[in-house]
C-alpha cells in the first residue's frame, strides 16, 4: 500500500520506482508488483517528481530542501 505516492519511473531493468511524499522516501517494485525495497529513507523529505538517466541514476525532486536529490541504481545517494 502506497502513503501519498506521486511520482514513477522505470529502471532499464523494469523495475519500478514511486516517490511515496508520506514516507518521505522512494519505494522499489519488481515488474510484477512484488515490493523490493526503499531508497532514501531518512535521506529525503518531501520527494515528488522522479527521472531515471541512461546509467540508471534516480534523481527526485525534494520538495522540502528545493533541491534534486541523486541516488545510483542501488539506492545510494551521490
Amino acid at each position: 500500500v502506497f502513503d501519498c505516492p506521486y511520482g514513477v519511473g522505470i529502471l532499464s531493468d523494469g523495475k519500478i520506482v514511486v516517490s511515496e511524499r508520506g514516507r518521505n522516501c522512494l519505494s522499489v517494485f519488481n515488474r510484477d508488483g512484488t515490493f523490493c525495497y526503499r531508497i532514501g529513507e531518512g535521506g529525503l523529505k518531501h520527494p515528488g517528481h522522479i527521472f531515471i538517466d541512461s546509467f540508471d541514476n534516480i534523481l527526485v525532486t525534494d520538495w522540502e530542501v528545493d533541491g534534486i536529490r541523486v541516488f545510483n541504481p542501488h539506492g545510494e545517494m551521490i
